[in-house]
Order: structure tokens, then sequence, then C-alpha cells
């Protein structure tokens, strides 16, 4: 038999595309269905669509019930996909916000201040210089222990944008994870990704 102890276990990664987001929420706290609404856009002709994030407080909200795929006992990695759509120099910082809920609670709102903010937070990311480019942020994390709940509400909000002129686009944002795949405690000997 083989011990799950004797297994190393690789992070899997999961991507979740502005597109499939519930809602778009500007920072005026104006709302609109994140498909119909203003918020989405082509970048150029390329075929490739995201949420444009131009003033500081723009925030996209994403719920759905708590994945039983991840390991929520081990520490879990998100980052931020976006693209700007001209050539501009300068940075963009993202803050990614949660909160576990049992079913049959109501939402918070966006913005409140009752969701987690991540165990170590995005840190400002500097857009790659090339026009329509994808750029990933560096990795953030939720520690361990952290998602116990029925349902998970998450906001991904543009919160800074350097003096650049930058117009952000919003793609998507990519999750590292253990699996779960036995009932008990489950370890791993991976460290945190650093591919951004």
């Amino acid at each position: 038999m083989i011990k799950d102890r004797n297994i190393d276990y690789k992070l899997k990664k999961e991507y979740w595309p502005v597109a499939t987001f519930s809602c778009f929420a500007g920072a005026g706290g104006a709302t609109v269905d994140a498909i119909n609404g203003r918020a989405l856009t082509e970048m150029s002709s390329l075929g490739v669509v995201g949420l444009k994030q131009t003033t500081a407080g723009d925030t996209v909200r994403h719920l759905l019930p708590m994945p039983g795929h991840w390991d929520t006992g081990n520490d879990i990695h998100v980052r931020v996909i976006w693209a700007e759509e001209g050539s501009s120099a300068g940075e963009i910082t993202y803050k990614i916000e949660y909160k576990g809920l049992s079913f049959g609670a109501a939402p918070t709102a966006v913005g409140d201040a009752g969701l987690q903010g991540l165990d170590k937070v995005l840190v400002a990311d500097p857009h790659c210089g090339v026009a329509e480019g994808v750029n990933a942020t560096k990795w953030g994390t939720v520690n361990a222990d952290s998602l116990n709940a029925d349902y998970l509400i998450v906001d991904v909000e543009m919160a800074a944008e350097s003096a650049g002129g930058l117009s952000a686009v919003l793609l998507g944002i990519e999750w590292a994870y253990l699996p779960k795949l036995t009932p008990g405690a489950q370890e791993t000997t991976q460290a945190a990704p650093t591919d951004a």
C-alpha cells in the first residue's frame, strides 16, 4: 500500500476567466452584469475579451460553491492575469479579497469590511511594455485552514495604478493548490509557485 506521506504531490492550477465572474462594481459603487454590461472589452481585434478596470476601486466579484478538489488544509496561491491595450510604462496593483459563508447566509457587499485579504498580498506588477501583452502578477497566498465554508465569494480589485496612463484589462485569475485526494490530512513538500 502506498501511504499518503510517500507521495510528493504537485500543485495543480486552475484558471477563472473574467467573463465567468458574477458582477462588476465600479469605484462609484454602481454594479452591472459582467456579461452584458459596459465593462467587457475585446483587446484590439485579437479575440481576447477582458474587463476594463480604469479607476482605482473597480472590482469584479465571483460566487461559487467551495471547490471540493482544493485541499484547504494547505496554502492556496492566486495571481491575476491582466493586459494593457497600449505599450505605456507603469505598474498595476491588484487586491484580492474573499469570504467563506454557509448556505443560507447572504453574501456581504463588495468592499465590505468583513472580507478577508490574502495572507501574502499581491505586489505592484509592472507592465511588460508590449501593447496587448499578457502579464501575470506575482503569487499571493491564502494560508492553510483559512477556507472552511459552503460557498465562497472572491473580489478582484484594481487597487492602484502608477502615473503612466495605463488602461488595465483584467483577463482572469489563476489558482495553484494541492488537490484533495484523500479524506485525511495531506502534506506537500512543494514550494510556493514563482513563475510570474
